[in-house]
């Protein structure tokens, strides 16, 4: 961090809609040596100076009121770099309406508008190699993302591999028979084929001794609870709703195995707080997850969710696996790498800028 904090301070316009992405963006760039103005969707609840606009392509005044209104928020707060989030309308609105002002401009993968979005329709697709055409640097949080960026167009992108950052665990409590999900419940994320596969391991003789503790809220909350009644496991099963920062923790300080089989995703912040606080992952087998996870070395990985894929998890459980995650997510996961990965690109923007 020495580096940073040995840097003139620079003046940072993030464009980013509001959510847990940008809250936690946010934290990794808060620095003495950074001043930022943030154009977003609604109150963001902080103490920066804030724009709020509206991102949608549903208005059709917006696809010249919003690149008009970016561009007089950078004209009057005279940004260093300009750092948008979301490869879609938002950073198409940012990159029309920074032109010609001669401010690099960093663009924020967040996954699925790079994966997903492009094969819903050609305009998404579109839209998405315009804003990889005019931003002059990117950022992904997994190589698969990177790699899809890339192939999209033919220039060479300038792409760093960020994430977020997990905190360091501030809890530490004896680990306990305990499966820890917390995704959204929402068809994606799969929660009932969790349900299905712990109901099958708690059938088997002392297996049952393990809880289930499921946090987060979603389309299929209730389906799930109805789920767990019919399979006869509700004396095992434990449903938080959506859960603040502390209990989230406390949750994984507690529990042996953390579980997460989502259809698609790039690199989700709760697997490197889950490995920070040695659980054990059990997870999906996605390109983005096996940069991090290694089977049976240091997780497992769900190739078939259909079957009773909690079977000899439990037996894979041990203190090195822990211990080596824990050193893996420390070195190119933690809050303090992700702070200093962001800021030597926004330095390095300016001073090619300069």
């Amino acid at each position: 961090m020495d580096e940073i904090q040995n840097t003139r301070k620079y003046r940072l316009l993030v464009v980013a809609p509001q959510g847990i992405h940008l809250r936690n963006f946010l934290r990794r760039i808060e620095s003495e040596t950074s001043a930022v103005h943030l154009i977003t969707t609604e109150k963001s609840g902080t103490d920066y100076d804030e724009t709020l606009l509206d991102f949608s392509f549903k208005q059709l005044q917006n696809f010249w009121k919003t690149p008009r209104a970016i561009r007089a928020v950078a004209k009057t707060f005279k940004p260093d770099v300009v750092h948008v989030h979301q490869l879609n309308s938002i950073s198409y609105f940012a990159v029309n309406g920074m032109k010609g002002l001669g401010i690099p401009v960093c663009a924020t993968a967040w996954g699925s508008d790079v994966l997903v979005n492009p094969e819903k329709s050609s305009t998404h697709k579109r839209i998405l190699r315009y804003v990889l055409n005019q931003a002059d640097a990117f950022t992904a949080d997994s190589k698969e993302v990177a790699e899809k960026m890339k192939s999209m167009v033919k220039k060479e992108l300038r792409i760093s591999l960020c994430n977020y950052g997990a905190d360091k665990p501030s809890i530490s409590m004896p680990k306990e028979n305990i499966i820890y999900s917390n995704r959204l419940h929402d068809p994606l994320y799969r929660i009932d084929k969790v349900i299905r596969a712990f109901a099958k391991i708690n059938q088997q003789g002392d297996q049952g001794t393990w809880k289930l503790i499921i946090a987060g809220t979603g389309s299929q909350s209730n389906s799930l609870k109805s789920l767990v009644s019919e399979l006869g496991i509700a004396q095992h099963v434990e449903f938080q709703g959506w859960v603040q920062k502390e209990q989230n923790e406390r949750n994984y300080a507690r529990a042996k195995v953390w579980v997460s089989i989502p259809e698609s995703d790039a690199t989700p912040i709760s697997l490197l707080e889950a490995m920070y606080h040695g659980c054990y992952p059990s997870v999906s087998d996605l390109s983005s997850w096996r940069e991090w996870i290694t089977e049976s070395e240091n997780g497992t990985l769900v190739r078939n969710v259909d079957e009773p894929f909690f079977d000899g998890v439990l037996n894979e459980i041990n203190p090195e696996i822990a211990t080596s995650n824990r050193e893996l997510v420390e070195a190119k996961g933690s809050g303090k790498a992700a702070a200093l990965c962001f800021s030597r690109l926004h330095r390095s923007l300016i001073s090619t800028a300069n």
